[in-house]
């Protein structure tokens, strides 16, 4: 009798063994299905904060290069324009003689190759007299239009039958722009050293071989000046061709692609098109390539084996399953809330000023402006700020001397406004301001505060003071508006009418 209780009770004990190991591997094979899910839905989630991090970073650099192309442009505007009468007086005296002095004088010295050429044509027939550049095509037929193809500004003078073109080249305006963005591209710092910032000019945008030429290249510095092909011999793999093709259609291109031979990792990347100047802004960066996972569902299968728990011991021994997996839900949400956290904070913030980001400026621009719809009383005020002559400081200071600037002035700003306001960085040197509860009537006063602040801080960078003042334009969100975008545009506008009462000053629109 003892040895049949004896066998039994070992049969009983084995069982709960048994049991305790099935309940043990199940709560590890949740455990392992649950920790992958997580993994997934975080990798998710990092992917698309880094494409909006990249977004973002390449739409500064274009409104920058474009910001700086204007400037460009308006000053070789003024110098013709300040020019002009004394170069008509002298090309009726001396004709051709002068304007090849004129232009030689211009590019001597200048750090622009051929930063002036000129023309001289028969007023009648248009044959051409004189042209060292061969800026005009071959038969030409007096089609003015090839000039704003040569030129980016320029002036004609037309003396005893002869036309005069002379000016400020396009080519040269270029070359002064790409090195200017290949001091400041080469000079960035990011994070992950893999990440990199390409500048190239297209060519041909039918594609194939030489369709692009290398202009920038931050990460290797040798291939700036070579060639790109849409051309592939892998066509699984032709980034180059697709985005090409992205490009034409759109302006822009998101590159999420694997690497070739690479089981590991894969390529995340932006493409912006700036069409005036056919340069193709690219940022791209490397990231941990994971199988794709389904996340996990426990069916019947698992009442089945909670109804083999026939003793207490196996009651508990669930009851222990559920409390760690409850354990591992709250942990696992604990880890997925701190890295929600850190990638938000990448996104939300501008990396150089700590101003929030256009990204997160949009957001709460939009938040504004439907709060406004449900109740036109919560109409905050929306500033537009640009700093003035900032690309002075860039040119005779350099661009680590601008970033400076860029960070006093918004700390300045932050210590000026309240806690509740929101400071954004647009883009470059321009921020927009939410202010809300700040009323019409005291825009007035806000507006000087803050230009004294700016204007009287002073950065010392290198053994000089640098100082800068801003232009503000100041809007309010109306009925009649059809998006946030509006305020916004009227707030362009105030800054506009600032700029051409020379600064420094604020106006309300």
């Amino acid at each position: 009798m003892n040895n049949k209780i004896k066998k039994k009770f070992i049969g009983k004990r084995y069982t709960l063994i048994l049991f305790a190991f099935i309940v043990l591997a199940i709560f590890m094979f949740l455990l392992n299905r649950s920790e992958k899910y997580n993994v997934q839905r975080i990798y998710g989630e990092s992917i698309h904060a880094r494409r909006e991090f990249l977004h973002d970073t390449v739409e500064n650099l274009v409104l920058d290069i474009n910001s700086t192309k204007d400037n460009s442009i308006e000053m070789y505007k003024t110098m013709l324009d300040s020019d002009f009468p004394i170069v008509k007086k002298n090309i009726g005296q001396r004709g051709l003689s002068y304007l090849r002095e004129y232009v030689g004088t211009h590019n001597m010295g200048n750090s622009i190759t051929m930063h002036c050429g000129y023309i001289a044509y028969n007023s009648r027939d248009y044959d051409v007299i004189e042209d060292t550049l061969s800026l005009l095509p071959f038969n030409w037929e007096g089609d003015e239009s090839v000039f704003d193809q040569a030129f980016v500004a320029y002036k004609k003078v037309e003396f005893s039958g002869t036309t005069y073109v002379y000016g400020y080249l396009r080519v040269g305006m270029e070359e002064s722009l790409e090195r200017i963005f290949r001091g400041k591209i080469h000079g960035m710092k990011f994070s992950s050293p893999e990440t990199n910032l390409v500048i190239r000019k297209i060519l041909n945008y039918s594609g194939g071989s030489n369709y692009a030429a290398c202009l920038v290249n931050r990460n290797e510095a040798s291939k700036e000046g070579s060639y790109y092909s849409t051309e592939s011999e892998n066509e699984s793999f032709r980034p180059f061709a697709d985005e090409l093709e992205r490009l034409a259609h759109s302006g822009r291109s998101y590159l999420i692609q694997r690497i070739p031979g690479n089981d590991r990792e894969q390529l995340v990347g932006f493409s912006m098109l700036e069409k005036s100047l056919n340069w193709v802004i690219t940022m791209v960066t490397v990231s941990e390539l994971i199988d794709e996972i389904t996340p996990v569902m426990i069916g019947e299968e698992k009442v089945e084996i909670s109804s083999l728990a026939v003793v207490p011991v196996g009651i508990v021994l669930m009851l222990l399953l559920i409390l760690a997996l409850f354990y591992c839900i709250i942990a696992d949400q604990k880890r997925y809330n701190r890295n929600q956290r850190k990638l938000k904070e990448q996104v939300d913030f501008d990396a150089l000023t700590k101003a929030n980001s256009r990204q997160f400026g949009k957001e709460d621009l939009a938040f504004a402006w439907r709060r406004f719809l449900t109740n036109p009383k919560n109409a905050p005020a929306i500033m537009f700020m640009d700093l003035d002559k900032f690309k002075h400081i860039n040119d005779f200071y350099g661009h680590e001397a601008g970033d400076l600037v860029l960070q006093g002035v918004v700390k300045k700003i932050y210590d000026t406004i309240r806690h509740s306001d929101v400071l954004i960085r647009w883009g470059g040197d321009e921020f927009l301001g939410i202010f809300n509860g700040l009323e019409k009537a005291d825009v007035a006063r806000f507006a000087k505060k803050l230009l004294e602040a700016i204007e009287n801080l002073k950065i010392e960078y290198q053994g000089k003071v640098l100082q800068v003042t801003a232009s503000l334009g100041f809007s309010f969100f109306l009925e009649s508006d059809n998006d946030e975008e509006d305020v916004v545009k009227r707030a362009d506008n105030g800054l506009y009418e600032c700029k051409g009462a020379g600064g420094n000053t604020f106006f309300i629109v």
